[in-house]
């Protein structure tokens, strides 16, 4: 028999294999952890409120999500819904967990069917953070899975209160945007940026990123066509769901600044700011070395700490997450100096300023 020419490498099936195992035991942990703390908790932003329309506003506003729960439950025909509702029903241990939960027990078919939209959505988070991670850095493939799902299992810890049904389309839009910036692909850009403000109006701080990190880095002719149709895109999303929800209950904004924010700033848990300590050491570490754009993504920071401040929960990690992609991935070369792990910044994530 012939000696082997070369070095053997082993099967990577195996790597894969476990790699979505653990995938898999993480989402069905994070599903049961995120269904504990409620999905149908918070009165002015209930399940089948958003879903039908009729939930307070600004919450009504945010319709990406519960649109597609909507268009699915409305292409199942009507007989079929029925008879699933009713079957559902006879089902003593659905019942149970119904109760348990708390949800509306007379329409069970769309509970599951938006359900099944916000675990899809769930697994959007870490595919589209490793998206973002392979446009930016080239590392081995070991160290990338283990960021996967270190980030995937660290998602629950970002709650405290309660979930919204948007809440992971928000951050897979945001971290999905960034990687169409990073390559260039500015029509599925556009896509994803009309999809993020359809979801939350948060998504202008995309906008935001855009004209500061590419006002000298595209030909003034795209720079300002794509921005021109990102403003208005936005423009006419926000003015549509003003006039669309303008009879419902609430206000186009939220304020928790003297009910909730000021009471609760000075009694901040001891581990967040040390995780806000770390963060801030990882981030200064070796800055001027890191992604043009994901240091320039961090000007969203003061506007979303103001907004979070005045209209959000100060002390919910879930309020900063448009900053989460950024922030992650530049977290990731010291986490890869301190790991002795090699780690190469691709090209195309270094672009310099057009002469």
């Amino acid at each position: 028999m012939d000696a082997p020419t070369g070095p053997h490498r082993p099967p990577a099936w195996p790597a894969n294999a476990a790699f979505w195992s653990l995938m898999v035991i993480i989402s069905a942990i994070n599903m049961g952890l995120f269904l504990r703390i409620g999905f149908d908790l918070y009165e002015p932003a209930m399940f089948l409120d958003m879903v039908r329309g009729s939930a307070h506003r600004p919450f009504v506003h945010r319709t990406l999500v519960p649109s597609i729960i909507h268009w699915i439950h409305e292409l199942i025909p009507r007989g079929l819904r029925l008879s699933w509702d009713r079957a559902l029903m006879e089902t003593p241990w659905v019942m149970a967990v119904f109760r348990n939960y708390r949800w509306n027990a007379q329409f069970p078919a769309v509970h599951v069917i938006g359900l099944a939209v916000v675990y899809a959505t769930m697994w959007a988070v870490p595919l589209c953070l490793r998206a973002l991670l392979r446009s930016l850095y080239v590392v081995p493939r070991g160290f990338e899975r283990a960021a996967v799902l270190f980030i995937f299992a660290g998602l629950p810890s970002c709650f405290r209160y309660n979930v919204f049904i948007y809440d992971f389309a928000t951050l897979a839009l945001f971290a999905l945007g960034l990687t169409m910036m990073v390559r260039r692909r500015w029509v599925f850009y556009l896509l994803v940026h009309l999809l993020a403000c359809l979801n939350k109006e948060t998504a202008a701080l995309l906008t935001v990123i855009f004209a500061i990190h590419f006002t000298r880095r595209l030909p003034p002719r795209v720079f300002w066509g794509l921005l021109g149709a990102q403003v208005v895109s936005q423009a006419v999303i926000v003015a549509y769901t003003l006039v669309r929800f303008r009879l419902n209950p609430g206000a186009p904004l939220e304020f928790h600044l003297f009910d909730h924010n000021l009471t609760h700033l000075p009694t901040l848990r001891f581990s967040d700011t040390l995780v806000a300590v770390a963060v801030a050491l990882g981030l200064a570490h070796d800055w001027h070395a890191k992604p043009r754009l994901m240091r320039d993504a961090l000007w969203a920071a003061p506007p979303l700490l103001l907004m979070s401040l005045i209209c959000g929960y100060i002390d919910e990690w879930r309020s900063f997450w448009e900053l989460g992609p950024a922030v992650l991935m530049l977290l990731i070369p010291p986490v890869a100096k301190l790991a002795q792990v090699e780690l190469t910044i691709r090209p195309e994530a270094c672009v310099r300023d057009r002469p």
